[in-house]
């Protein structure tokens, strides 16, 4: 997969998570572990009272808030 791909599917995902709701999650693989297993994270949102969306990611046993979305990163 060529830079312009992985670009594009990026803006897909970052659509989907863009246009999530309050309390809705999704789940995805990114790489793999030392055993070779692929790695699963889950993006969660959170909207505040004004509609202001904020977002977390965890992975089996860990997690972190997420300070900002990118076309090719979070």
């Amino acid at each position: 997969m060529i830079y312009k791909d992985k670009v594009e599917i990026s803006k897909l995902v970052l659509n989907v998570i863009s246009g999530m709701v309050d309390g809705e999650s999704i789940k995805f693989s990114y790489g793999t572990g030392w055993k070779g297993e692929p790695n699963i994270y889950r993006v969660h949102c959170y909207k505040d009272k004004k509609g202001v969306s904020s977002y977390s990611i965890w992975n089996s046993f860990s997690g972190m808030n997420v300070a900002s979305l990118g076309p090719t990163m979070i």
